[in-house]
C-alpha cells in the first residue's frame, strides 16, 4: 500500500487531495456528481463574476491493478450580461499498476466535446476565469483533443521512505478558439518530469515532497510559431496525519516559469522581462469524526502571487470555511462545504480588495 500511495501521489492529474475528501477507492466501482458555486467581487467592478460546474466522475476499475476513469464538468459562468455555458472536454483516463505496485502506466484522451469557438464578448468572459486569483473549477470549456500519457516508478529505500520518478508527454490537437477563425490553432505538445519523497515518519504521520519540471513546445498558426510559453518548475509538500477520529492534511505548491517568446512579426523573441507571476497556494483540511456515519471538516486555504518583472499579477488571498461527509450506507456518501474567501489582487494598475466564496455539494455512491 505504501508504494501505491506514492504512485498516487506522484502522477500528474490524480489529486491525493481530492481522493481524500470524497473518500472513493479506485478499486471500487464508484460514481461521484455534484454541483460546486463560485463567485467574486472586485471593488470598484459592479458585477459579480460566478461559475457554477457540475462534475460527473466514473470511476471503474477492470482488474486487480487497473482502473478507467471518465470525467465531465459542464458549467455556466456569467460576468455582467456576458454568459458563457455548455459542456466541457470529456476527459477518459486509464491506469495500471505493475511490477508489485511499484510501476504505474497511464493514458489519457481528452475528448473535444467542450465550447470553443466563442465569441468577442465570450473570450472576455473565459480571460477572467483563466486568472489564477480566481482558481475557477473549470476556467477553460474546450480545448481540442489532447491525449496524454505517463509512467511512475517507486524505488523503496526502507521500510517507511519510498523515492519515485516520473514522465509524462501531453499532445494537443489543433482547434479554433475564437468564432471566424480563417486557421486553426496549434497549441504546443508538453513535456513534464517529476521526482518524488514519501517519508512515513510514524504511524499516523506522513510527509510527501515532490518536484516537478514542464516543457512546452511553442504554439503555431499556419505551421508558423507564434508564442513559446517559459518552462515550469514546481513543487509540492503535503502533510497527512490521520488518527482515530482525527485527521489533518496540509498541503503547499510552489510554481515558477522562465520568459516566454513571442511573435514580432518576423521571428520569436525571448520577452525582455519575465511576464509570468511565481505562484504559491496552500490548502488544509481538519477533520473531525464525529462518528462513523458523520465528519466534520474546518478548510483553510491561502495564495500569495507575486508580481512579475513588470510589476503586475501581485495577489494575496486567505479562506476559510467548513464542511462535513454524510454517510448514509456503505455505498452512498454526501459531501458538502462551503468557504469564504478575502484579499486583494492586482486589476487595471490598482490593488482593489477581492472577496469570493465557495459551496460545494457531491454525491458519491460505490457499488
Amino acid at each position: 500500500m505504501k508504494k501505491l500511495f506514492l504512485i498516487i501521489v506522484l502522477f500528474p492529474g490524480i489529486c491525493f487531495s481530492q481522493g481524500l475528501i470524497k473518500g472513493a477507492n479506485q478499486n471500487t466501482i464508484y460514481v461521484s456528481t455534484g454541483i460546486v458555486m463560485q463567485n467574486w467581487k472586485i471593488d470598484g467592478v459592479p458585477d459579480r463574476i460566478a461559475e457554477a460546474t457540475f462534475p460527473f466522475t466514473i470511476n471503474i476499475p477492470f482488474s486487480r491493478n487497473g482502473n478507467l476513469q471518465i470525467s465531465h464538468s459542464p458549467a455556466i459562468s456569467r460576468y455582467a450580461d456576458i454568459e458563457l455555458s455548455g459542456f466541457s472536454d470529456t476527459w477518459i483516463r486509464g491506469n495500471y499498476l505493475l511490477f508489485a505496485n511499484k510501476l504505474l502506466v497511464s493514458a489519457g484522451v481528452g475528448v473535444p466535446t467542450g465550447r470553443t469557438e466563442l465569441t468577442r464578448e465570450e473570450s472576455v468572459l473565459s480571460g477572467f476565469l483563466s486568472q489564477n486569483v480566481f482558481r475557477f473549477r473549470l476556467p477553460v470549456f474546450g480545448q481540442g483533443l489532447t491525449l496524454s500519457s505517463g509512467v511512475v516508478y517507486a524505488i523503496p529505500v526502507n521500510k517507511k521512505i519510498v523515492m519515485g520518478i516520473g514522465w509524462n508527454y501531453v499532445y494537443r490537437g489543433v482547434y479554433k478558439f475564437v468564432k471566424d477563425m480563417e486557421t486553426s490553432f496549434d497549441p504546443g505538445d508538453q513535456v513534464g518530469g517529476n521526482l518524488g519523497y514519501s517519508h512515513d515518519i510514524s504511524k499516523y504521520l506522513r510527509l510527501n515532497v515532490d518536484f516537478l519540471y514542464t516543457y512546452y513546445f511553442r504554439d503555431q498558426i499556419n505551421d508558423k510559431q507564434i508564442y513559446g510559453s517559459g518552462q515550469k518548475f514546481g513543487s509540492t509538500i503535503s502533510l497527512l496525519y490521520h488518527g482515530f477520529k482525527r485527521m489533518f492534511w496540509v498541503e503547499g505548491r510552489f510554481r515558477k516559469s522562465g520568459r516566454n517568446e513571442t511573435w514580432d512579426g518576423i521571428a520569436l523573441i525571448t520577452e525582455e522581462k519575465n511576464s509570468n507571476i511565481t505562484q504559491m497556494e496552500m490548502d488544509a483540511v481538519y477533520r473531525i469524526h464525529l462518528s462513523e456515519l458523520f465528519s466534520v471538516d474546518v478548510l483553510f486555504e491561502g495564495r500569495s502571487y507575486i508580481e512579475n518583472e513588470y510589476l503586475i499579477g501581485q495577489a494575496d488571498i486567505v479562506g476559510g470555511g467548513l464542511g462535513n461527509t454524510v454517510r448514509f450506507n456503505s455505498n452512498l456518501h454526501l459531501y458538502m462545504s462551503f468557504k469564504m474567501l478575502y484579499g486583494d489582487a492586482y486589476y487595471h494598475h490598482d490593488v482593489p480588495i477581492y472577496k469570493g466564496n465557495e459551496f460545494i455539494i457531491r454525491t458519491t455512491y460505490q457499488f
